[in-house]
């Protein structure tokens, strides 16, 4: 037998390797704590974010719009560049805001350049 990577260290011997895909398949079938959002449809990669199952997100647009949300109770935000930055230092997005966030107007640039979150 192989030895294990420092990943593998913190979870038993199941008799295969531990991997995301693995990690998020037991979650998504036996867990009630916890729930699976996906970001994407893209399954040649895995593209799910983990959320507590007693918050009411179901979907990627509304993690980021909750997350906004909750920072925007401490800070506002005063431009798109100060969203975009704090969705890339929390890893929820890997460049640009998603336009869904727009179309669903969770995210408005109002007339005058002003922004408000929903």
């Amino acid at each position: 037998m192989s030895p294990r990577t420092r990943y593998e260290k913190s979870f038993p011997d199941v008799g295969t390797k531990w991997t995301p895909f693995l990690l998020v398949s037991i979650i998504k079938y036996f867990c009630k704590r916890l729930k699976i959002i996906n970001t994407t449809t893209d399954y040649r990669y895995l593209n799910e974010i983990i959320v507590d199952s007693s918050l009411t997100i179901t979907n990627y647009d509304e993690l980021l719009h909750y997350a906004l949300s909750h920072e925007a109770k401490h800070t506002s935000f005063k431009s798109l560049d100060e969203i975009r930055r704090f969705l890339l230092e929390q890893e929820l997005i890997a460049n640009n805001i998603p336009q869904s966030l727009f179309d669903n107007g969770y995210v408005v640039v109002e007339e005058y350049g002003g922004i408000r979150l929903r």
